[in-house]
């Protein structure tokens, strides 16, 4: 079994398959939903949640020494005040058997906690709640210890829910018998595996505690759950010693890791010990919730709600959470730490706090064992999930409504605010200010904004070499010169790159560097069959992509600099090819001077990301532009003419689209053509774009030759959507996971109808070429 992520060492057992693959999958399981759906009618216990407060009465370790009560939103569940002590509150939920018939939830409600008795006294401290069965009996209880580097049993206020495991919740309690050993049975609704048994169907939980990967990991796969989509998990502790859970989505898998680690622990060492986890499945009635990260960007979401940074850059991994409607007098909330699934990056040994903070709450973020508020920047650091009192909360069944929309071109606008000219959490903030729902910024700092995708991160966020997975994300700057002289910080004409799921920006200048200014991007999915390419290396300064028959007359290839580093391409047409040529955009080596080099790039290191729009897109409106402003070739109807830029004076074109306001409409895909020019335009005052190239030799901005593709903010019209691309193999033509007759038909009936996905041999046309190519993988197997 092979890693699913590439970065970092990773504990997978599973077999990554294309997001394709996944796609294919869950909507052929469509039909195990309704699983979900008869689960949720079958509510038996419901959840009874609330919070249980405690109040210090001695420093001493007995019945006697703390006063603890319990407020239930919805419930009756008591507190055993006779078998209760300091750091350990029994709860009593009424069903005989309370830790065989459900699982136990734990948060914290305190950001910190002072008690005479602990530590240097006065000094406050940080604690973390387990839910941990009772050492007799049949019950559950609050069992909480000090976080940091001292571990002592201590005392802090805390948020409960019990999840019946008859109601269907995907949720378990995983337990060993031998401490830090292997997890051997379950509480829930999941099935125990090892690695030699593990299938991969249905709802399986492994904990792969083998030599290679490290302890405390547990693997979580649902057939017809993507956890980075469908709800939220939450993870605790379950047992009464000094750990803390944590929880993350393979954000290439769409399955799950909970991790167990010691409350000491630095990095990424875990321990392979007890904790609990349940899924909230999304459309669950009753609940607000979701998961954002280290600059307060959202990705999944449920209800009505907003999160902030509070006073930051100044304080460090702190916000504020508020929900429409709802206080803390009004329901319970649960938080949940979140980490990256390769266990590298600020949020992996940090757990998380949440307090009533008026009619929202603060939740903070501090790193392990110092204690630390720390920045997390575009990692997730909390999920969390709010439980209104008096409402009866039974599993709801996901949606899945973005399984429709895995084959629309999407495309957005982002403004960039700087604050201070520095780089961390809370020094800019970027915001989308128009286009489709289907993208957004996941995380944001100097020069580096990521971006999320149907509310999850890209697989590229984790692991470079999957770029491409979801689909090709291209983009342009939006402003003609940056102005953050106010701030400090770097001004100038900007450029456009992406990698590892960020959309950077930096100074088009002798000096260059980061740089905060607006930028669009458009993401064109695997589903639609464009045929483009990421992170390509590019040799002695040219890569040459082939025409179907010219380049000028063909259609547009549209390409950017695919690295973190400031360098833009020109893309020339030039008979059966498409000639993208890189070139510096600021000062480099050369001969190990520091040199104002304006050439073409001739190194070995230089990539690229791009895609190829025949003219033939429906919808699509783009073409080549001479630098006289005469049209050299084209798709769709459009004007151009030379101008004047109002405000800053320099010469620009005009490019009017019928029907297109450029200040409300759309995205525009940039590149020179012929020189080392860095492109960029801005919404005109009449609604027309103006388009305009800094000359990277001259620094001068201008007129220069260049071609462009306009993209609606909801991508072209509907065109074909084909299960395999250009990369893989069309063998399997319907994409059923089998090579057989059935792909004959399916092949002929797309080859007849003239549809593009029947062009398997991708030389833009369909033909008998694509016949004897398919007929040659269909009789090989393969490809």
């Amino acid at each position: 079994m092979t890693p699913a992520i590439a970065r970092g060492a990773v504990p997978v057992v599973r077999q990554a398959s294309s997001e394709r693959e996944i796609i294919m999958k869950i909507r052929a399981a469509s039909v195990a939903a309704a699983v979900l759906a008869a689960l949720a009618g079958q509510a038996l216990g419901q959840v009874q949640h609330g919070v249980v407060n405690v109040v210090e009465l001695a420093g001493t370790d007995t019945a006697a020494s703390v006063a603890v009560t319990a407020l239930p939103g919805f419930g009756a569940f008591t507190v055993d005040a006779a078998a209760s002590n300091r750091g350990d509150y029994v709860l009593n939920f009424g069903t005989g058997s309370d830790n065989t018939l459900g699982v136990f939830m734990v948060a914290p409600y305190q950001l910190e906690r002072t008690e005479l008795s602990v530590g240097s006294g006065a000094a406050p401290y940080y604690a973390v709640p387990m839910g941990a069965r009772t050492p007799t009996g049949t019950g559950y209880m609050v069992s909480v210890f000090r976080a940091g580097s001292s571990k002592p049993e201590v005392n802090l206020n805390s948020t409960v829910a019990y999840f019946p495991v008859a109601d269907g919740w995907l949720a378990a309690g995983l337990y060993n018998s031998v401490n830090n050993g292997v997890i051997t049975s379950v509480v829930g609704n999941v099935t125990l595996r090892t690695e030699a048994d593990y299938t991969g169907v249905g709802n399986e939980l492994l904990d792969p505690n083998v030599a290679a990967p490290p302890a405390g990991v547990y693997f979580l796969h649902s057939d017809t759950i993507d956890f980075r989509r469908d709800g939220v998990l939450l993870a605790c502790g379950a047992k009464d010693e000094d750990n803390r859970a944590a929880w993350a989505a393979d954000y290439i898998t769409g399955d799950a890791y909970i991790f167990c680690q010691d409350l000491a622990a630095n990095g990424a060492s875990g321990e392979n010990d007890p904790a609990s986890f349940v899924f909230i499945p999304e459309g669950t009635p009753g609940l607000a919730m979701g998961v954002f990260t280290g600059t307060a960007k959202k990705l999944f979401r449920q209800g009505d709600w907003s999160v902030e940074m509070v006073d930051q850059p100044l304080t460090n991994g702190t916000f504020r959470l508020t929900i429409a409607g709802e206080s803390p007098a009004t329901g319970t909330l649960l938080v949940s730490a979140y980490a990256r699934p390769d266990r590298t990056g600020n949020p992996t040994d940090n757990p998380v706090w949440a307090q009533p903070d008026g009619d929202g709450w603060l939740i903070t973020t501090r790193d392990q064992p110092g204690m630390a508020l720390q920045d997390s920047l575009f990692d997730p650091v909390c999920s969390f999930a709010f439980l209104k009192n008096g409402v009866p909360i039974t599993p709801g069944t996901p949606s899945r409504s973005y399984l429709d929309r895995l084959d629309e071109v999407a495309a957005a606008r982002f403004v960039v605010t700087e604050f201070t000219p520095d780089n961390t959490a809370g020094d800019m903030d970027c915001v989308k200010s128009m286009g489709s729902d289907i993208i957004d910024v996941a995380g944001a700092n100097r020069g580096d904004n990521t971006i999320s995708y149907l509310d999850a991160l890209l697989a590229a966020s984790y692991a470079n070499s999957e770029d491409t997975r979801e689909g090709f994300i291209l983009g342009s700057v939006s402003e003609f010169i940056r102005d953050n002289t106010l701030t400090g910080g770097v001004s100038g004409w900007s450029t456009f790159s992406f990698d590892n799921g960020d959309a950077c920006s930096f100074a088009a200048a002798v000096t260059g560097g980061e740089i905060n200014s607006n930028f669009a991007v458009v993401h064109f999915p695997v589903a639609r069959n464009f045929v483009g390419a990421s992170d390509v290396g590019v040799f002695s300064g040219l890569l040459q992509v082939p025409a179907a028959t010219n380049a000028l007359t063909d259609g547009v290839v549209m390409a950017i600099n695919w690295d973190n580093n400031n360098r833009v391409f020109a893309v020339n047409p030039n008979g059966t090819n498409y000639d993208l040529v890189p070139y510096e955009a600021q000062n480099v080596q050369v001969g190990g001077v520091d040199t104002f080099f304006m050439g073409q790039v001739a190194t070995d290191s230089v990539e690229v990301g791009y895609v190829v729009l025949p003219y033939s897109t429906p919808g699509l409106v783009a073409g080549y532009v001479n630098a006289d402003g005469t049209i050299a070739s084209s798709g769709g109807s459009f004007t151009v003419s030379a101008s004047t830029d109002a405000t800053l004076g320099f010469p620009v074109f005009e490019l009017v689209i019928d029907g297109v306001d450029a200040r409300t409409d759309g995205v525009l895909l940039l590149n020179a053509t012929g020189g080392p020019f860095a492109m960029a335009w801005e919404p005109g005052e009449n609604g027309e774009f103006e388009i305009a190239g800094l000359d990277l030799v001259t620094t001068q901005p201008g007129l220069c030759a260049f071609s462009f593709a306009y993209v609606p903010f909801e991508g072209f019209g509907e065109g074909p959507v084909c299960g395999w691309t250009a990369s893989d193999c069309p063998a399997d033509f319907n994409v059923d996971g089998g090579v057989d007759g059935g792909d004959i038909e399916s092949f002929f009936a797309s080859w007849e109808a003239g549809d593009a996905c029947a062009d398997t041999n991708v030389d833009g046309g369909v033909d008998g070429g694509d016949i004897e190519f398919f007929f040659t993988a269909w009789e090989n197997g393969g490809c």
